[in-house]
């Protein structure tokens, strides 16, 4: 999902989350951020495959390279390799989920991150897409080992 989309939907949970549980500002803004920054692994993903700091080309780059993953077969995108994305990942969501107990921040910034990972799982169920670069790290280690070429 495209980061407009994420932001559009993280801050209308945000304000909803806020108006319903009466939070404060601060955590529904940690919500919010959360919602969108998760992202930010793409750009890091980029940066050291590409040796390039420009959060423009990093963003073209995924939306093309996406266009063109879209357009193919179930088959064929499991002969691609896919990206680490630390941030989508089990087990980042473990350790934030474990820092919860000695902050609640914590705790909301797994929240933004849930909303995200939410909309991204619809957008992979809708377009039959791989699921694993979202699932775990490891995971993903094991399956792109796996005589697979690169598409990103």
């Amino acid at each position: 999902m495209l980061p407009k989309t994420h932001a559009i939907i993280g801050l209308i949970f945000s304000i909803l989350i806020y108006f319903v549980f009466h939070i404060p500002v601060f955590y529904a803004a940690l919500i919010f951020l959360a919602s969108i920054l998760i992202d930010f692994d793409h750009y890091l993903w980029y940066v050291l495959k590409n040796k390039d700091y420009s959060l423009n080309h990093a963003y073209y780059f995924f939306k093309e390279k996406r266009k063109k993953f879209e357009k193919l077969s179930g088959k064929e995108k499991k002969t691609y390799k896919m990206p680490y994305l630390i941030f989508h990942v089990l087990e980042f969501w473990i350790v934030l989920f474990l820092l919860s107990y000695l902050n609640k921040i914590f705790l909301f910034i797994l929240l933004g991150i849930g909303i995200h990972m939410i909309l991204d799982y619809v957008e992979i169920i809708y377009k039959k897409s791989v699921v694993y670069p979202k699932i775990s790290l490891i995971l993903t280690y094991l399956i792109n080992n796996k005589r697979k070429k690169y598409l990103f």
